[in-house]
């Protein structure tokens, strides 16, 4: 069984947990989609990127902007942004699904796909927000950034 974590989180939930039908760990969500970006990145022989707590916080407060505009835009971003916004029933998803769904979408669009996995950039963050209506499900915010420092 994999345990999600990197040097900032480490949690007892691990990416074949199913989210629960009221809340989400967004900590667990953001390290899985990052680590998600990694893998992706290796199967290409790129180099992992380094995690940024500065990029962490800047997606992860854009994604709650996003959420709370009700709509997706880009921000000041270093370099390159990846944004999206999804909605998915509670109880359906795992975290490990979540995470790839979200990298697969951003690897199904080509400018998004150079971004991500691109040899320029050195590091990167990711951020999730989401908000929750009971018998509606979730929606989801996403930000990924990559920066060259």
């Amino acid at each position: 069984m994999f345990f999600a974590f990197n040097t900032f989180v480490l949690t007892a939930q691990t990416t074949q947990d199913t989210i629960p039908s009221d809340s989400l760990n967004t900590d667990l969500l953001d390290s899985l989609i990052f680590d998600t970006v990694n893998r992706e990145r290796l199967k290409i022989k790129e180099a992992k990127l380094f995690w940024s707590d500065e990029l962490m916080a800047a997606c992860r407060a854009q994604s709650e902007r996003m959420l709370e505009e009700g709509k997706v835009s880009y921000s000041d971003a270093k370099a390159g942004e990846c944004i999206l916004t999804m909605t998915f029933p509670s109880g359906e998803e795992t975290y490990g699904s979540l995470a790839q769904s979200i990298v697969q979408r951003w690897l199904d669009s080509p400018g998004h796909k150079k971004l991500i996995l691109g040899s320029f950039f050195i590091e990167g963050g990711a951020g999730t927000a989401f908000s929750y209506k009971k018998g509606e499900g979730f929606t989801l915010m996403a930000s990924f950034q990559v920066s060259y420092f």
